[in-house]
């Protein structure tokens, strides 16, 4: 007897899955974990869900956004209560058409787009605030503008990330934004005289994903 639809469901939850684990192991975890849950078994008509409360970014994979909720501490609030966010890639392609203002949102587009979004950017998930900047040289200089502060980002929660260039950066933006981590980001604008049409769209782009309605 073949089941042709899940009749009962096994719940497991899972604290740290990447404990103990090498970078290598903990992808190849996820992948197990990921393909128990894909679907049920039609011979026991058994269907597995499998949660898992995990600190590590390889664990995170924005492909699966679905899947993902970001919980997050609410100083503001008395009690300090926990904030639990989701999206969804729909939810982020939509933010992206409405920012490069190029039609109808598309959802396809926007997930072949996400390896720009690196497991280094990834880190900013577990962050009090994130920084994004076009590339190592710039991340370099605030590094050094804080150690002649003599303060350590890392000890406020503050994560500084290169996205390896402007294109790059819309969609961690976006992604960060969803997902209600605090996100700020540095980029050139450049001269109008040397920038190209299209670094000039990308400009216009973050500007607006930044709240700057005029151009």
């Amino acid at each position: 007897m073949a089941y042709e639809e899940a009749h009962s469901d096994i719940i497991i939850a899972i604290e740290e899955p990447e404990v103990y684990q090498h970078p290598s192991k903990q992808r190849l975890l996820y992948e197990a974990l990921k393909n128990i849950a894909q679907d049920f078994n039609k011979q026991t008509g058994i269907r597995v869900q499998i949660l898992y409360a995990t600190h590590s970014h390889l664990f995170l994979q924005l492909q699966d956004a679905e899947a993902i909720r970001v919980c997050r501490r609410d100083p503001k609030q008395d009690g300090r209560p926990v904030q639990i966010v989701s999206t969804s890639l729909e939810e982020c392609a939509k933010a992206a058409a409405a920012a490069s203002k190029k039609g109808e949102p598309n959802v396809k587009l926007f997930t072949m787009g996400l390896h720009t979004f690196t497991p280094e950017i990834a880190e900013g998930f577990f962050s009090k605030a994130c920084v994004l900047v076009e590339g190592v040289s710039d991340r370099v200089v605030l590094l050094a503008y804080y150690m002649q502060k003599d303060l350590n980002p890392l000890s406020h929660g503050v994560y500084i990330a290169s996205t390896e260039g402007k294109t790059k950066m819309d969609k961690p933006i976006i992604v960060f934004e969803q997902f209600g981590v605090p996100c700020f980001y540095l980029f050139d604008n450049d001269s109008q005289l040397k920038a190209s049409a299209q670094r000039t769209t990308y400009n216009r782009m973050l500007q607006r994903l930044g709240g700057v309605t005029e151009e």
